[in-house]
């Protein structure tokens, strides 16, 4: 399972993903839609650990990705 609570990345002034939070269960298949801009990118680095939210925190299987990084990596394909 991944878990996003309140993502929040800024680049300077510009607010890049604000208070995202959502749960995606095992086997569960989701898409990211938006217009340019919107968060996508960012969103998906800060699900894979290339990129630290400002605030807010990913967990997949009950595991902080700001804790064990090289784990959840290592498990992403």
């Amino acid at each position: 399972m991944i878990h996003l609570e309140n993502l929040t990345r800024r680049y300077g002034d510009f607010v890049a993903v604000r208070d995202l939070s959502c749960r995606i269960g095992s086997g569960e298949i989701i898409g990211l839609l938006g217009r340019n801009g919107a968060g996508k990118t960012t969103t998906m680095k800060m699900l894979t650990g290339a990129l630290e939210p400002d605030a807010g925190r990913v967990l997949i299987d009950d595991r902080d990705m700001a804790l064990h990084r090289r784990a959840l990596q290592k498990r992403i394909g």
